[in-house]
């Protein structure tokens, strides 16, 4: 998986916000969201189908991270 130059400034914009009120968990969650995504490449057809898209190749992929505390 190749992550784009969006989704990496994405993941900097969610640690940035978090990181006001708790950089520990800015940190932890940062890096949680890049952990999820390894093995994409190994598992392409890892997730659900879009029903509302006809292409097959296109999934979803959620990232369920447990509740932070105090934000």
């Amino acid at each position: 998986m190749k992550w784009t130059a969006h989704a990496k400034s994405q993941v900097r914009h969610i640690h940035d916000y978090i990181a006001q009120g708790s950089p520990l968990y800015a940190r932890r969650v940062s890096e949680e969201l890049i952990k999820k995504t390894i093995g994409l490449d190994a598992l392409p057809r890892k997730g659900r189908k879009v029903p509302e898209v006809k292409i097959c190749v296109l999934r979803t992929q959620t990232c369920l991270l447990p509740p932070i505390r105090g934000l």
